[in-house]
Order: structure tokens, then C-alpha cells, then sequence
């Protein structure tokens, strides 16, 4: 079972990049939006620069296996405060 151990790191290094790189690469061709709806989650929309050259950036280094884990470790924290920020409706139970 240990000889499969490098292809399954490979497939969750391509499968985790993938989602990042999608997310990134789909907030370029609407930035207008997403700085509209990151003012309304009460985020500087500014902040959609950074936002996408973490997710882009982030996923290539993912991708190539280029400083993986503080790379996975800021894309872990990302994850969380725009889950918290955006996506937590405590009324919609």
C-alpha cells in the first residue's frame, strides 16, 4: 500500500489546486461583481486583487508542489474567514 502513497499525495496536490485555480480564474471575469458583493459582506473591494492572486497563485504553487504546506496553511485560512464571512447564515438553519 505504500508504493500508492506519492499518486494519492499527487491526486490531492492536482484535485485541491483545481478548486482554487477555478475560483481565482472565475473571479476574473467578473471582478465588478465580486467587489460589489465583498463590499457587502463589509470587505474593502480592493481586497479582490489580492483575493485572486492568492487563489491563482496559491493554487499553481499547490499545483507544482512549490512551498505546499504554508501555501495550503494561507489557503486554509482564507477558507475560513471568507466561509465565515460569507457563507455563514446562523438564521438559515
Amino acid at each position: 500500500m505504500e508504493k500508492f502513497t506519492p499518486y494519492v499525495y499527487l491526486a490531492a496536490r492536482v484535485l485541491l489546486s483545481i478548486l482554487f485555480i477555478t475560483a481565482g480564474y472565475s473571479k476574473l471575469g467578473a471582478i465588478g461583481y465580486m467587489q460589489s458583493y465583498m463590499e457587502s459582506g463589509g470587505v474593502p473591494g480592493i481586497l479582490i486583487y489580492p483575493t485572486i492572486a492568492l487563489e491563482l497563485l496559491g493554487g499553481i504553487a499547490i499545483l507544482v508542489g512549490f512551498q505546499t504546506r504554508i501555501i495550503a496553511l494561507a489557503l486554509a485560512a482564507f477558507s475560513i474567514v471568507s466561509g465565515l464571512l460569507f457563507h455563514l447564515v446562523p438564521a438559515d438553519q
